[in-house]
């Protein structure tokens, strides 16, 4: 049975719509879900559907900015084709909490002079004194530690910014590209704790297999992004490695 849309948010003008949202909220009385469960239920979905949206514009914003980073300092940067590097996470109405800070990754690809250089930039956005990294994400930054940087949206000075998102203006960009910061060896920070977990999930019976290792979530403190870098920073630093590799090649 499809989850019905919420009287006069989705429904729109649309006889048609209107007709098929009273069936749907109709087969869902007949059910026999309790009228309180169904509110809650319905706000939760508004919730989710917001979060997705916000977190979509917000990845888009930072993909934006750092682009605009890296091209400031010479790079060629490099797009899929598709428009659009930035991927955002499917928002399911489970743990709201956590998809507001679980926003996306994106693949920063580009060349300077000639050398190439690629990063997986997972996005987080937080109005809290911390944010989490799933299990997978915390080993993938571990296993790829040049390659993985985290990017957190910290909205601590900025409160009301956060809501704000969703009219994704020009003067909205300039204010969250103060908010960000960048953390580019988050997985050397992880990957002790990484190893030691993994030995421990481990067992040596092939009949015996630990259950829910995968919600282990790792908790980054604030001061962690804080002491990291502004974008403009981190892609100076890039181009500051890529010109000293540059220059050793040369030296052969």
């Amino acid at each position: 049975m499809p989850f019905p849309s919420e009287p006069g948010t989705s429904a729109g003008d649309d006889a048609q719509r209107r007709l098929e949202l009273r069936d749907g909220l109709a087969a869902v009385v007949d059910s026999g879900i309790d009228p309180a469960e169904l509110r809650e239920i319905v706000a939760r979905h508004r919730s989710a559907s917001e979060i997705s949206t916000r977190n979509g514009r917000l990845g888009r914003i930072v993909e934006t900015l750092v682009a605009q980073a890296f091209e400031a300092e010479g790079f060629d940067v490099q797009r899929t084709g598709t428009g659009s590097d930035f991927r955002v996470r499917l928002v399911e109405a489970q743990d709201l909490e956590w998809d507001k800070q679980d926003v996306g990754d994106l693949t920063m690809a580009a060349t300077y002079r000639g050398v190439a250089v690629e990063f997986l930039v997972e996005v987080k956005a937080t109005q809290e004194d911390a944010i989490r990294m799933s299990w997978r994400q915390a080993e993938m930054a571990a296993g790829k530690a040049d390659g993985y940087v985290l990017c957190v949206v910290d909205f601590n000075d900025h409160p009301d910014l956060f809501d704000l998102v969703l009219e994704e203006d020009e003067s909205t960009q300039e204010i969250i590209a103060e908010c960000v910061s960048l953390v580019p060896g988050i997985g050397h920070n992880l990957a002790a704790s990484v190893e030691s977990l993994s030995s421990a999930v481990e067992t040596e019976d092939p009949g015996i297999e630990v259950e829910k290792a995968e919600e282990i979530r790792f908790r980054v403190a604030r001061r962690i992004w804080l002491s990291g870098k502004k974008l403009d920073d981190w892609a100076a630093a890039v181009k500051d490695r890529v010109a000293k590799v540059q220059v050793a090649s040369e030296q052969k």
